[in-house]
């Protein structure tokens, strides 16, 4: 998943169908689906059966709302493209309404017309979504466009871009550095066995054997330790690392490379901080902190009982 975000609005719901009709069909395999987006705050809601009202979050769609707000629903379905009259509520807020979430079917008032709840959201924010009208534009765009680099999802899309968006949110690359951090204990683990396993094999070849073959044994343990070192250093790298091709120089040397790449994630990181972080981002990085501190706390632990064990 990848999001692009503008300060201003330069999409249109009209350009959805136009990407659709014109482009090849090798993008249209790439990229999955895709929908724009625009928030506007401090929207009120009503419910004039028991003359109540909130203000929420309102979320205008053009497209997969679940793009937008990605597994996240309680319960009912998201208002399809071309449905004008339904919306979608957060728990929180149908709670405020109704006193209920179970409220499938029921109207509000939003804006002077009518709309009926076609979905719960399962979210303790005051969040409300429709599709837009077909005069909105929207500002941000997110993808669905699993295992693309994202410079392939940009090229693909560049009839789409005006401009080059102000930020973007690359969920790829949340996700490989998620996954390093998953396998610290696991690097934790194997460190500890082959220095466990090596200090014995020393132990093992020291000794004076009487048969030859013992002594050929120790010696064959031995390396073959340095060969499943060797291995078990290549399953992890291989299960750990998961980034796109963008992330692969050309040379392994090209230091420039590594320093400009840096520099880019971390400006456009910074950027998606200090702009109002969208729903599915605050979602992606909510996981993504979660992940690396029960990776960090399940490592110390990990430590501290190999430590105690040594000292028993």
């Amino acid at each position: 998943m990848a999001g692009f975000y503008n300060q201003k609005p330069v999409y249109t719901r009209e350009q959805i169908q136009d990407f659709w009709n014109d482009t090849s069909l090798e993008a249209k395999r790439e990229i999955r689906d895709f929908a724009f987006f625009q928030p506007k705050e401090h929207t009120k809601i009503e419910n004039p059966t028991l003359n109540r009202r909130v203000k929420v979050n309102l979320i205008l769609t053009a497209g997969n709302m679940n793009l937008v707000v990605p597994q996240s629903l309680l319960n009912g379905s998201f208002a399809e493209s071309q449905d004008e009259y339904g919306c979608v509520l957060s728990k929180k807020t149908a709670d405020a309404l109704f006193s209920t979430h179970e409220v499938l079917g029921e109207e509000v008032l939003l804006n002077k017309k009518t709309y009926q709840v076609r979905g719960i959201l399962d979210s303790k924010d005051e969040l409300g979504l429709i599709q837009g009208p077909g005069n909105s534009k929207y500002s941000n765009m997110r993808v669905s466009a699993p295992g693309i680099p994202l410079s392939v999802v940009k090229q693909q899309l560049s009839a789409l871009f005006m401009e080059e968006p102000d930020s973007v949110s690359e969920g790829q690359l949340y996700a490989g550095v998620g996954g390093i951090f998953l396998w610290i204990p696991a690097w934790i683990c194997l460190v500890c066995l082959l220095k466990y396993t090596w200090k014995e094999v020393k132990v093992l070849s020291a000794k004076e054997w009487e048969h030859p073959w013992q002594d050929i044994a120790a010696y064959l343990l031995r390396y073959g330790v340095i060969v499943l070192g060797f291995l078990g250093v290549c399953a992890i790298l291989l299960l750990s690392l998961h980034f796109s091709d963008d992330y692969i120089p050309s040379a392994w040397s090209d230091f420039s490379f590594w320093t400009e790449l840096i520099r880019e994630k971390w400006r456009d990181f910074m950027t998606l901080m200090t702009e109002s972080v969208t729903y599915a981002d605050r979602k992606m990085l909510k996981n993504l902190i979660g992940l690396v501190s029960t990776s960090l706390a399940e490592s110390v632990m990990l430590v501290l009982s190999i430590g105690l064990q040594k000292n028993l």
